[in-house]
């Protein structure tokens, strides 16, 4: 415990030495950056099989305060039902626009996203190679040991088999690390990461819904970026890989 501490002392050091400027450069493989210990939530935007699939990790300093901070803004714009990338709810849109506004202007919260498609063709028929490429991926995401310094991972709480078998993984990755399921209609940073992890895959297919290209579009502007497929900031990274 004391040599993951010393570990966890060492990367917050590292972080403020980086900075926190919007348009810094970040390998994806580098350890996540966020002021003070991380809390990592985990999002996908469909299943396996159903390329381009997106795996998203949003990193925050404080999953309670910030659930607590984004319920101001539900207040002030007066929307709380579950905040769904791929609705179409209009009503959503001055809600979502005021959370990815919070996202780009607070230092303490990161993302990052894998963009995984089978364009190769090489997507195994053997369930066991299909898992075993699959967690790998979130290694990749993640950054290889990186993974260990978060303080909890957050994942979708669905009760099937492939969410026990990523618990079991990432469990078997960062040992030291509180691995718990997300209640995505409570968790408003779980919804900001399936909202970000929703955008990047819209902009990868091209398939943007009348009400959805809004906050899309916004996303684009605050970030200063055309194409949220291939990012190396600071704020947020996002590279392909084939599956």
């Amino acid at each position: 415990m004391a040599s993951f501490q010393m570990k966890r002392r060492s990367f917050l050091k590292g972080m403020v030495a980086t900075g926190a400027g919007l348009c810094a450069p970040a390998a994806m493989g580098a350890a996540f950056t966020a002021p003070n210990a991380a809390h990592c939530l985990v999002q996908e935007s469909g299943s396996c099989s159903n390329w381009p699939l997106v795996i998203g990790a949003l990193v925050t300093d404080s999953v309670d305060r910030r659930n607590a901070e984004v319920d101001e803004l539900r207040r002030a714009t007066g929307y709380h039902r579950r905040l769904r990338h791929n609705a179409s709810d209009e009503a959503r849109i001055p809600f979502g626009r005021a959370l990815i506004d919070y996202f780009i202007q607070d230092d303490g919260i990161r993302f990052r996203a894998l963009i995984l498609d089978d364009e190769l063709g090489t997507w195994p028929r053997s369930p066991a190679e299909r898992d075993a490429r699959y967690f790998a991926r979130y290694t990749d995401l993640l950054g290889d040991g990186a993974i260990n310094l978060a303080v909890s991972i957050g994942i979708p709480m669905r009760k099937n088999r492939r969410n026990e078998l990523l618990r079991g993984a990432l469990r078997s990755i960062a040992s030291e690390t509180e691995v718990e399921g997300l209640d995505a209609p409570v968790s408003n940073m779980a919804q900001l990461a399936a909202l970000l992890t929703g955008c990047v895959r819209a902009d990868k297919t091209g398939a943007v819904a009348k009400g959805r290209d809004d906050l899309l579009g916004h996303l684009k502007t605050r970030l200063g970026q055309r194409d949220l497929t291939t990012l190396a900031l600071d704020k947020a990274a996002v590279r392909s890989t084939n599956i």
